[in-house]
């Protein structure tokens, strides 16, 4: 059978990162503004769209003012 799910707790950080670790400096904040007349559009995924469904390079959608992404460093083993 599949293995067993295990739960991990990552944290954001004030430079757009995520860690194992919570760090000692948790006082920054993260914030956008939303603009319902320009929505983010949505690119791959689940999609009844087969050109727009699958892997999608996000990179024009992370730069957008309107979005917050956080990332981790590549992984050095398995999770």
């Amino acid at each position: 059978g599949p293995t067993p799910a295990r739960q991990y707790s990552l944290f954001l950080t004030n430079n757009g990162g995520l860690e194992r670790q919570q760090p000692l400096n948790s006082s920054g904040h993260s914030s956008y503004v939303f603009d319902p007349g320009s929505p983010t559009p949505s690119v791959g995924g689940a999609s009844f769209n087969p050109w727009n469904a699958g892997i999608k390079d996000q990179k024009v959608l992370e730069a957008r003012s309107d979005v917050l992404s956080f990332t981790l460093p590549p992984l050095q083993e398995d999770l």
